[in-house]
């Protein structure tokens, strides 16, 4: 659990040039059903609070990201998981 919030937490700091993989996935995600900017009726209450605290983050430390939502699967903010190489997709839609 530490390790997970260590590594949310990092890759807030570090600026990675968007390499291949990287806009491989958010094509996908940007059309997924999971992502909460196509399907407003599967955001939880988990997951607004995930998505309000992320975007006030956001606005607190000056990063400023492109949106491109969150997934309702995990919670994650789809621009950072993305840019992750050792990340994967909670519904298997890519692979580390």
């Amino acid at each position: 659990m530490i390790s997970k919030i260590y590594k949310i937490l990092l890759s807030r700091f570090k600026k990675v040039e968007e390499k291949t993989f990287i806009r491989e996935r958010r094509k996908k995600c940007k059309g997924c059903i999971y992502n909460s900017k196509n399907n407003t009726d599967r955001i939880s209450f988990k997951i607004r609070v995930v998505i309000f605290l992320s975007n006030l983050y956001n606005d607190l430390i000056g990063n400023k990201t492109e949106d491109l939502g969150n997934c309702t699967k995990c919670g994650c903010d789809i621009f950072y998981k993305t840019q992750e190489e050792d990340e994967q997709c909670p519904d298997n839609q890519w692979k580390r």
